[in-house]
């Protein structure tokens, strides 16, 4: 069960990639407070609501929810790291100077993922 939470993770942060890559222009900017704050609010909301929706769908027990959610992110922590370091190379379609917009963002969908394994654990 854990083994299908980190391959689900690795696809998450995959489709996330290939969206951004394609349509990233929408929801990715440089770093301004009236862009960056309402984007970083609904992304930490909907990776909790994500992990509400995708744990029960993945047969997780509730009280395994915070160790399962390390799996979930995982991928996005380690490999968006380098992503966010070669940022013009991996999304050439997007300015540079939004490289600290999307390391931000890849870090507060992880912590509203975490909080709500933890809150909603049971």
């Amino acid at each position: 069960m854990l083994a299908k939470v980190q391959l689900t993770g690795l696809a998450l942060w995959l489709i996330g990639t290939v969206v951004l890559r394609l349509a990233g222009n929408a929801i990715m900017h440089p770093p301004s407070p009236e862009r960056t704050l309402p984007t970083y609010l609904v992304s930490f909301l909907l990776a909790g609501l994500m992990v509400r929706l995708l744990f029960p769908w993945l047969g997780v027990p509730r009280l395994e929810w915070p160790a399962a959610v390390t799996l979930l992110v995982l991928p996005t922590l380690l490999l968006d790291a380098f992503t966010t370091a070669f940022f013009p190379a991996v999304f050439p379609n997007l300015p540079p100077a939004a490289a600290p917009t999307f390391g931000g963002l890849m870090l507060i969908s992880a912590a509203g993922a975490v909080v709500s394994a933890w809150l909603f654990r049971g």
